[in-house]
């Protein structure tokens, strides 16, 4: 699970709903084949591992075997979604929605119909209905009841919580909450407890690379980043293609300075056939970093990159206009962000708190940006200081890099005093950032504190 400002990506029903149709009893889903269901609960085993092009061998099989199988074409169109591929999402969902008709069971057609909805958000706009009656008619059905819990998790409802818990209740081994709480515990800034529940995932799932993937991930969140390392080596050692960590660990290493090893991990995932629909994050992850190590001219050639590769994409004139602003081109560069601000004030993704939050802190943070980069440092300040007071409350891997930044603002300014008060609340948090630790030592020598410049140097 990563940050964006604005959630543009479809809402998937997790894969780990599948896991437990079965529930040992009859199979909820009707099929001529037996090879069928054996094939289609494989699938979604290779799905909750994250093995893509597993899942999608069993489950071109399970479909050979029965090509009205329709709870298999609707776990397709999930995987088809998964991967951003809507030309075939479309196929499988006509294909599922088709077959769905077909059943006479009015419960097992819910529940082909309530996966067609984790396939884009105007389906699952439509999923209220299906969850009622399928509850109302199995008020303990694990399918329905995580359906529930998750989409309350993506809206950030705080009821999200209880209702992972009471699946808990009546599943107590039911890994997947474990996983899903340990991102909610996160989300608060409990690292402690989070880290607890992913314990409890990883032990439930020993064979699996997916809980290490997620500890490690929360891991970085929590700033403890040489104890994230572990957990991704530990997943590529128990699956050595699983991609999400060779993500993340490639992420890691940039985090942490080591540029060429990191980019030499991302690029091989940059090229793997299949992992297509990553390049763009990974694009994206390259002229942020550079960007965040001060590496302009590098910076700037990835912006023109992501521009030339992702040319319908919604953050194309945000790109652009930063791209501008590092060349010099600041009028260019304020007409190409105006577009940007506009495109997502038309969008219909503003109508949550949270999502105006996230609009309000790109504006500031783009003003933030240029403004330093053309040296109004007093500006910048202004611009980071108006984002940690509508990010309040938000938990520290939100906002640790907003203060790291207005306390540079604040250093350029020669208000070294206040930036390392700043500087000392991001590592009360996390001591294992290069940048504010490097801020710290030229903040502080320039306060003539040489004993704390000294610490912060040795810690580097």
């Amino acid at each position: 699970m990563k940050k964006t400002i604005i959630a543009f990506a479809v809402i998937l029903v997790p894969v780990i709903l599948l896991m437990y149709f079965f529930n040992g009893q009859q199979p909820e889903f009707t099929t001529s084949s037996p090879e069928a269901y054996k094939l289609y609960q494989q699938g979604y085993a290779h799905l909750l591992a994250f093995q893509m092009q597993e899942a999608e061998a069993d489950l071109e099989k399970a479909i050979e075997l029965d090509n009205d199988f329709a709870a298999a074409h609707a776990l397709m169109a999930n995987l088809h979604a998964r991967s951003g591929r809507s030309d075939d999402v479309e196929l499988e969902v006509g294909l599922a929605r088709e077959l769905s008709e077909n059943l006479t069971n009015d419960l097992e057609r819910a529940k082909v119909q309530l996966l067609i909805t984790g396939t884009n958000r105007s389906e699952a706009a439509t999923s209220d209905s299906l969850l009622n009656f399928i509850l109302a008619e199995q008020p303990d059905n694990i399918l329905a009841l995580t359906a529930r819990a998750d989409r309350l998790f993506l809206q950030r409802d705080a009821a999200a919580r209880d209702a992972y818990l009471h699946i808990l209740d009546i599943e107590p081994n039911y890994a997947p909450a474990y996983n899903v709480l340990g991102y909610d515990y996160a989300n608060d800034g409990d690292y402690d407890t989070a880290v607890e529940y992913l314990n409890k995932y990883a032990f439930l799932a020993p064979d699996l690379a997916n809980p290490h993937d997620s500890l490690g991930e929360v891991l970085t969140w929590a700033g403890r980043l040489d104890e994230a390392e572990k957990e991704f080596l530990i997943a590529l050692r128990l699956d050595s293609d699983f991609y999400p960590s060779l993500i993340n660990l490639g992420r890691l290493y940039m985090m942490q300075g080591r540029l060429k090893k990191g980019r030499e991990i991302l690029d091989e995932v940059y090229g793997t056939e299949g992992l297509e629909f990553r390049r763009r994050d990974i694009d994206e992850w390259y002229l942020r970093i550079y960007y965040i190590h001060g590496m302009y001219p590098e910076a700037a050639a990835a912006m023109k990159h992501f521009i030339d590769n992702n040319p319908d994409d919604y953050s194309q004139p945000y790109y652009e206009a930063l791209y501008e602003v590092i060349v010099g081109n600041y009028d260019d560069a304020m007409t190409w962000f105006e577009t940007y601000m506009e495109k997502l004030y038309e969008s219909a993704e503003i109508d949550t708190p949270q999502a105006r939050r996230n609009i309000e802190t790109r504006d500031h943070n783009f003003r933030a940006i240029a403004t330093s980069i053309t040296g109004d440092f007093r500006t910048s300040a202004s611009e980071y200081r108006a984002m940690l007071e509508l990010n309040e409350g938000r938990p520290p891997h939100e906002t640790w890099w907003i203060k790291w930044r207005l306390a540079e603002s604040l250093h350029n300014l020669g208000e070294y005093k206040q930036a390392v008060s700043l500087i000392f609340e991001v590592l009360d948090y996390t001591t294992e950032r290069i940048n504010p630790l490097l801020l710290l030592a030229r903040s502080a020598d320039a306060l003539g504190k040489e004993e704390i410049a000294r610490t912060a140097l040795a810690k580097l």
